[in-house]
């Protein structure tokens, strides 16, 4: 038998859905303008080079936001911006941003077997062989002296490793890292009153129409997300009867009704 709780009927479609809306303020990446065509959370591996020792709070693997941005002109790429950045260390970002000019500089130096057009795919490509294939494909971001690194992309044979490509970083300027931060943090108060509103409705809507249903939500909160028993669940449930009075009113006050 199901036990999970069942709020069809309730209405509750439009207060579940996840996809928040965000307000209009523009992304600080997409300055001089590019525009965002890639980003996900990337496991990489964090070295050192010799002579740079990495502060105790970093691990060895951590997940890493990249992003990918473009600029175009009349469907002409003109620059690749990739940044790094961190939830870890709001302070971290590294930028890796190249034209056509210094593309095949990078090109000479590496023997990339590829025009400038192609080399957004090929970074979108490495990065996703990462995380889908953590085994044979490894990023390692290699941090150096000068307020440098560079993101070496991998790839296990078995019998030995192939290095793809060496993308060098730098660090983004003290403008940009604030800019950065200021915008995660606004968006991330935003989200956070979208889902308080979207939550004080929730359990406004389930109070006046299954008010049982109200106290499994209590119980699951206070049990850290896993009822306490289906059967404890059940009998909670039947304390209230729909219209009547909910014996405990402390579960308002943490949904804020």
């Amino acid at each position: 038998m199901d036990r999970s709780m069942d709020v069809s009927g309730l209405g509750l479609s439009s207060v579940l859905d996840v996809s928040l809306p965000w307000d209009n303020e523009p992304d600080p990446s997409t300055r001089g303008g590019f525009s965002l065509v890639y980003k996900r959370d990337v496991p990489l591996e964090i070295r050192g080079s010799d002579g740079i020792d990495l502060p105790a709070d970093v691990s060895a693997l951590e997940a890493i936001t990249v992003k990918i941005l473009e600029r175009r002109e009349s469907s002409l790429l003109r620059g690749v911006r990739v940044e790094l950045s961190s939830e870890a260390n709001l302070w971290f970002l590294y930028v890796h941003e190249l034209d056509q000019g210094s593309f095949h500089d990078l090109q000479d130096q590496q023997k990339l077997m590829l025009d400038f057009n192609d080399y957004p795919q090929l970074l979108l490509r490495m990065l996703n062989s990462c995380i889908r294939d953590p085994a044979h494909f490894v990023g390692l971001l290699v941090m150096q002296p000068g307020m440098r690194a560079r993101l070496d992309f991998m790839e296990n044979l078995d019998y030995k490793w192939i290095e793809h490509l060496s993308a060098p970083l730098e660090v983004a300027s003290e403008a940009a890292i604030r800019e950065s931060i200021v915008y995660r943090y606004n968006k991330m108060k935003a989200v956070t009153v979208m889902l308080q509103q979207r939550l004080t409705t929730l359990a406004t809507m389930v109070k006046g129409r299954n008010p049982g249903l109200l106290l499994q939500f209590r119980d699951i909160v206070q049990n850290g997300g896993t009822p306490t028993s289906p059967r404890g669940a059940r009998r909670t449930a039947g304390v209230a009867k729909p219209g009547g009075k909910l014996p405990d009113a402390s579960f308002n006050s943490t949904l804020g009704v």
